[in-house]
């Protein structure tokens, strides 16, 4: 967990911000490289606010060449993108490719390409994908941040009489030395969620120690087992950084798609409206009276926008609480 604020030369009491390109498919190499440039961007040149900390690929996103979007030419064309951000900003930003495939060489193949092409982190599916994958890229010591997709998850942990409790393959993703992994989102956003269950795998994958009376034990400090960076997603815009800050603590990554890409202004003034929600956490304002003093017209479009908007969630949190 020290090691990705490190990299991001960022505080370790604030929040970290991520979006995921969408739609998750079908985009040209050049499109999603120009999503990803104006995700991490966001409003500076205009206002001095930028944009998330990471883009990543979604869970589905691999290599498709049919829609010119092979792997190999998305990750040199969105790096080089991500590095004009820096320019301008002054702020480190990561990009995250999937490089899950069947053949574990290939993964491997991937990561080193990352590695070689200037990139400092890589996606691994790694719940349907396997163990093997994951332990095989940890070992080759690329120092890339590892970050841990749990997509078929849902199918295992979710039954009621049988399965694999999500706990178990956080304890694993630790285990095996991961970086940073989806926790789930404590009942907020568009995913059906139990907030105890997600506040105990924060807990696993952060902590040095998790005292349960019914279950197996880690003591991490005990066996210098390095702490993770719990991630949400899935339905998230400005209006869940506080709440979610305030139940998982400040040491988070929060990632939004819709919530980006999905403001009336476009990815640019998205992305920045993040930001700025995190900046009102580090200034421990309220959102509301954060937006009603700073007066920037992509955050008061923001602000009235998402809160606003249905996504149905199957969470019946109120907008804005927890």
């Amino acid at each position: 967990l020290d090691g990705i604020y490190n990299k991001l030369e960022r505080n370790r009491r604030e929040p970290l911000l991520g979006s995921i390109i969408k739609p998750k498919c079908g985009l040209s190499n050049e499109q999603f490289a120009e999503l990803t440039y104006d995700s991490m961007l966001g409003m500076y040149e205009e206002h001095q606010v930028d944009g998330v900390d990471f883009v990543k690929d979604d869970e589905a996103l691999s290599s498709q060449d049919a829609f010119g979007s092979d792997f190999y030419n998305r990750v040199t064309l969105t790096l080089e993108k991500v590095k004009r951000v820096e320019d301008i900003t002054g702020r480190k930003k990561i990009y995250i490719p999937n490089i899950t495939h069947s053949n574990i060489f290939e993964s491997v193949r991937r990561a080193e390409f990352v590695v070689r092409s200037g990139g400092s982190a890589a996606m691994i599916d790694y719940v349907i994908s396997g163990g093997a994958n994951l332990d095989s890229i940890r070992r080759q010591n690329l120092d890339l941040i590892i970050h841990g997709h749990r997509t078929l998850f849902a199918a295992m942990h979710r039954p009621s009489d049988f399965g694999i409790h999500y706990r178990v393959w956080a304890k694993i993703f630790r285990m095996v030395g991961g970086d940073q992994v989806h926790s789930g989102t404590p009942e907020l956003g568009v995913m059906s969620s139990n907030s105890a269950d997600v506040i105990e795998v924060c807990s696993i994958v952060a902590n040095d120690s998790q005292i349960s009376t019914d279950r197996f034990n880690i003591d991490w400090g005990v066996t210098n087992t390095k702490s993770c960076l719990p991630i949400c997603g899935a339905g998230l815009d400005l209006t869940a950084v506080a709440p979610l800050t305030k139940k998982l603590g400040a040491n988070v990554a929060i990632f939004a798609g819709g919530g980006v890409h999905g403001h009336p202004e476009g990815t640019r003034a998205g992305a920045s409206s993040m930001r700025s929600a995190a900046n009102a956490v580090l200034e421990k304002m309220d959102l509301q009276n954060f937006v009603s003093t700073r007066k920037l017209p992509f955050l008061d479009l923001a602000y009235s926008h998402f809160l606003e908007f249905d996504k149905q969630s199957p969470n019946k949190v109120p907008r804005g609480m927890m």
